[in-house]
């Protein structure tokens, strides 16, 4: 299967210009776009497991979305 086409922020600026007549800088595109990506792709987060001996050694997994 052929993996997703993406757009850079580059090819994305100068859409913009050809189709719509952007005047804007390449930069502004380019910290529009950073700071869009950070939004849609929230880091993973791993909690550390950690037992003392005495303890069971049981865990049930399982995943969460926690917005802080």
């Amino acid at each position: 299967m052929k993996p997703k086409q993406r757009h850079t922020a580059r090819r994305i600026y100068q859409r913009l210009r050809e189709e719509y007549g952007f005047s804007g800088g390449e930069s502004t595109v380019r910290e529009y776009v950073r700071k869009r990506k950070r939004l849609m792709d929230p880091p993973e987060v791993y909690l550390p497991l950690a037992f003392s001996r005495a303890e069971s050694m049981q865990a049930d997994w399982g995943q969460a979305e926690v917005m802080v």
